[in-house]
């Protein structure tokens, strides 16, 4: 038994050296990426088009890294986090979400930023007619360094993937009120011995 447990906390110590090796080589690579803006908050018009920059910018010296990105579905969890929900979650009903991801297109989903580069990715809004309200998505922008980052006989490979919240507030001119006086009427009422004669009008208000 002593001996199954020798083997076991070798390989346990081995499996640990092999993460830490392959973590501290990520870092150079990812460590030095930034992502600007790490939140978009755009104010748009119904029927507006908006154009947005999202800034790629690698400080790294000798490393390209390959950029992937897409536009997916934003929630929130319960302690506040933000989620992407991914087009092929069975499991998640998102046509309860106030979304704007039909809108969003990017003018590249493929990205490689060279070493102390900065590459801008296009965000095009097409905001349809006749809305207004709240509505958000996710850029996701998953990051892998030069050949995946795979060491010479380990056959590992990481990426990291980043969340750009993205929140639409549409505001446009408040919709006319039609107000209305229907039903109006004027009403007479002779003097009694204890009230002078009167004339009382009523109307009927609609909005």
């Amino acid at each position: 038994m002593r001996r199954r447990n020798t083997i076991a906390q070798r390989y346990l110590f081995c499996v640990i050296g092999i993460v830490a090796a392959v973590l501290a080589s990520a870092g150079p690579a990812f460590g030095q990426f930034i992502i600007q803006p790490m939140r978009m908050e755009i104010p748009a018009a119904p029927g507006q088009r908006v154009i947005q920059g999202l800034q790629l910018q690698n400080h790294a010296a000798d490393d390209t890294v390959a950029v992937d990105l897409a536009v997916t579905d934003l929630t929130q969890e319960e302690n506040g986090g933000w989620l992407s929900i991914e087009p092929d979650a069975n499991n998640f009903d998102a046509s309860k979400l106030a979304s704007c991801r039909q809108w969003i297109s990017l003018s590249n989903d493929t990205v490689s930023v060279k070493p102390v580069t900065i590459e801008t990715v296009g965000v095009i809004f097409t905001v349809p007619p006749g809305i207004r309200g709240v509505y958000s998505a996710a850029i996701t922008v998953s990051l892998k360094s030069a050949a995946e980052l795979k060491q010479p006989g380990l056959g590992l490979g990481i990426s990291l993937q980043f969340l750009v919240p993205v929140i639409v507030h549409i505001q446009g001119a408040p919709p006319l009120r039609k107000v209305e006086m229907t039903d109006l009427g004027l009403e007479f009422y002779e003097a009694t011995e204890l009230t002078p004669s009167r004339t009382l009008m009523s109307m009927t208000v609609a909005n």
